[in-house]
């Protein structure tokens, strides 16, 4: 009888510690995001010079 109780009580207990390390961890991620925050920068292509682009045969017309 106490061994039921106690695995119950230990299964919560356990239930409880995983719920709040996967809170802490997406608090550590969200300051993360925060201090670099690239969410709305947009990345731009490097563009090719116009020699390589006369030279490059995909290019040409």
């Amino acid at each position: 009888m106490f061994k039921g109780v106690f695995l119950t009580i230990k299964r919560i207990g356990y239930l409880f510690l995983v719920a709040w390390m996967l809170g802490i961890s997406n608090v550590i991620l969200e300051e993360t995001r925060l201090v670099n925050d690239t969410r709305l920068s947009i990345e731009q292509d490097e563009v090719a010079t116009d020699t390589d682009l006369n030279d490059n045969e995909v290019f040409k017309l």
